[in-house]
């Protein structure tokens, strides 16, 4: 198997003035949180020694940021919390609008003890999964107004319940979004139900098979080995094909099965 390697900084070849900004085909790039706007994030080598010492440093001051993670998700709260039903809105995420993904993964665990709702648990993943993007609060609200009571996100959701959830039910709360008649949603595709699959059901810590993020930015960086033979429209067990390849470069990596995606994410 091909060992995977750290991404090298993403680099501009246009010609432009020294000082000026990079031009929009990086600056704009979509990706995972925040449709992943990867711009600056991409322009740090995560290889160099300073840049691990920076991460360990900010993990032990502010118990925020995860192996692998470099910047937060910048949103407008104002304009996401206006723009979406109140009842759907959970009141733990910071009210600065620089999301980490333990401010998601709060809200996750939150839900799995009873006390954040799944309409909830649903905004704290989409405002982080869109982002700063325009129609992120439009469309969100439209997932969010076909499931007023939250039963069908309860229901697709219902096989991670479990401390370890296995590849059966992974498999079968992938299949659940897909399922017209109890739990599919409207601009809900596979892209970013796998984040809300990702933020229930991950068990850091305990290795093996866990789920990972899918999106189309994914997709397009990961080696053939990955089994991802697409752009978008994955099946259940394309998405499972990807989530061994990536727990077996965890282990031999010895890191987190998520670092393996952020690092894809990033253009390793």
């Amino acid at each position: 198997m091909r060992r995977f390697s750290i991404p090298q900084p993403m680099r501009c070849r246009c010609r432009r003035p020294s000082g000026q900004a990079p031009c929009s085909r990086y600056r704009d790039l979509p990706s995972a949180g925040g449709m992943r706007e990867r711009p600056t994030i991409a322009s740090e080598p995560r290889s160099s020694a300073s840049a691990r010492s920076g991460e360990a440093t900010m993990q032990a001051a502010e118990g925020v940021v995860l192996p692998g993670e470099r910047a937060p998700v910048r949103v407008n709260m104002d304009r996401w919390r206006a723009g979406l039903p109140p009842d759907a809105w959970p009141d733990t995420l910071p009210a600065s609008g620089e999301l980490w993904r333990r401010d998601v993964f709060a809200v996750a665990e939150a839900y799995r003890a009873g006390s954040a709702s799944p309409r909830q648990l649903l905004t704290a993943v989409l405002v982080w999964g869109y982002g700063p993007i325009g129609y992120g609060p439009w469309r969100a609200t439209r997932s969010l107004d076909a499931d007023p009571d939250g039963k069908r996100l309860a229901y697709a959701l219902e096989e991670l319940s479990t401390p370890a959830p296995d590849e059966e039910a992974l498999c079968t709360a992938y299949r659940r979004f897909g399922d017209p008649d109890h739990a599919r949603l409207p601009w809900l595709g596979p892209g970013l139900f796998t984040k809300v699959l990702y933020f229930v059901g991950y068990r850091r810590g305990v290795g093996g098979v866990q789920p990972l993020i899918l999106d189309r930015v994914v997709a397009g960086l990961l080696p053939a080995e990955a089994g991802v033979g697409r752009r978008n429209g994955w099946s259940s067990e394309e998405w499972l094909a990807y989530l061994r390849w990536a727990a077996e470069q965890a282990r031999a990596r010895a890191v987190e099965a998520d670092e393996v995606e952020m690092t894809v994410a990033g253009g390793g």
